[in-house]
């Protein structure tokens, strides 16, 4: 099982990586901006990439968010594609087995977790959407223009 997941992976991360190696940052920063990526993120893991290089690539297969992202650096590094092909099969092989053996562990256990969830989920579904319409309105607060007063003198 955790030998195809991780292939799948990394197929998937392949992908990214060739895209930012072929495309460069103009791609990246073009289809940042499509899946709504700040392109602050790339460049912090652009430079940590450059700090740290193969392992951070090891590493980041098994953290999550991070490693939808550590792909685009590796490319845009122009890091050789055995090792990141290599590297990135260990970090995901990981990856894989640990969800798979979580999946395993907690599977026994469905009937106790579905009864949990089905409590806590309104309250975890209205803290959730509250915390994206607190981030929503903050981002357009801060990006909308602020406007200056502006005394008329009447004669």
């Amino acid at each position: 099982g955790s030998l195809f997941a991780a292939i799948g992976s990394v197929l998937g991360a392949s992908i990214a990586y060739w895209a930012a190696r072929l495309g460069g940052r103009p791609l990246v920063d073009k289809l940042a901006r499509w899946v709504r990526i700040d392109p602050a993120h790339i460049t912090r893991a652009e430079k940590q990439f450059h700090r740290w290089g193969t392992g951070l690539v090891l590493v980041g297969r098994v953290m999550p968010m991070f490693r939808t992202l550590i792909s685009i650096p590796a490319g845009l590094a122009r890091m050789p594609f055995t090792t990141f092909f290599a590297v990135t099969f260990i970090g995901a092989y990981v990856w894989c087995t640990l969800l798979i053996g979580a999946g395993y562990v907690l599977g026994n256990e469905w009937a106790l977790i579905s009864a949990y969830l089905k409590q806590s989920l309104p309250f975890l579904l209205a803290g959730g959407f509250t915390a994206f319409a607190l981030y929503f309105w903050y981002t357009r607060r801060s990006s909308s223009p602020k406007y200056l007063r502006v005394q008329v003198d009447e004669e």
